[in-house]
């Protein structure tokens, strides 16, 4: 099947701009609430949270393209791989995504059970054969320059093809994956729909004061 940009795929009277100022609009709408109980953790805990807790600005492009597939997020089951303290799963929870988180930083799951977040405290591959089934799988900053290399092959630890497996079985058909990472490499489709995804994109991004540059688009 031909390649698809999946954020091109909108439901009606919908479109990328509108995607993006809806979503902008959402995130900022919640931010203030999530730096309030970020400081109310650290507060009451003595535990910082700076170097975890990323602005969900950061996730505008995942957002976005969200709402230019589905529109409506209600309902919606999410899975974020590598979710951190929460604070996109907060936003997505209060779209009306029913959401859930794997990281494996038992210190972050707790920030994310104070903001009503459902986070396991594990590694992708806890998952492996799990009944769990998600209309979106996404993640940022988990697929790292050494899970991009197509050379890093480690039966102890996670690489590219490990990957798109694992979140193409997590994935409900006509679902999507949705992976931000901060090189511009390029997957290639093959690798793609070896997995099994019927397209896929790779698509460089430039959002301000965002360090990631390359969005992945999967469809199954």
């Amino acid at each position: 099947m031909a390649t698809v940009a999946l954020a091109t795929q909108v439901p009606k009277n919908n479109n990328n701009g509108n995607s993006h100022r809806i979503a902008t609009s959402m995130i900022l709408r919640d931010s203030s609430k999530l730096m309030k109980l970020k400081k109310e953790y650290e507060s009451k805990h003595n535990f910082s949270l700076t170097s975890f807790v990323s602005h969900p600005l950061s996730y505008l492009p995942i957002l976005s393209t969200l709402i230019s597939r589905f529109g409506d997020l209600s309902g919606k089951h999410v899975l974020e791989i590598g979710s951190g303290a929460g604070e996109f799963l907060y936003v997505l929870n209060s779209c009306g995504a029913i959401t859930l988180g794997i990281d494996w930083t038992g210190a972050l799951g707790n920030f994310s059970k104070q903001i009503g977040v459902k986070t396991l405290t594990d590694d992708v591959f806890s998952l492996i054969g799990s009944p769990y089934k998600f209309d979106a799988v996404i993640s940022k900053g988990f697929l790292t320059p050494t899970i991009l290399d197509p050379e890093f092959d480690d039966k102890f630890e996670i690489n590219l093809e490990k990957f798109l497996k694992l979140t193409y079985n997590w994935t409900s058909d006509g679902g999507v994956g949705i992976h931000l990472y901060p090189t511009a490499r390029e997957i290639s489709n093959q690798l793609c729909a070896s997995a099994g995804y019927s397209s896929s994109l790779t698509r460089q991004i430039y959002y301000k004061n965002n360090p990631y540059k390359t969005i992945l688009l999967l469809e199954k």
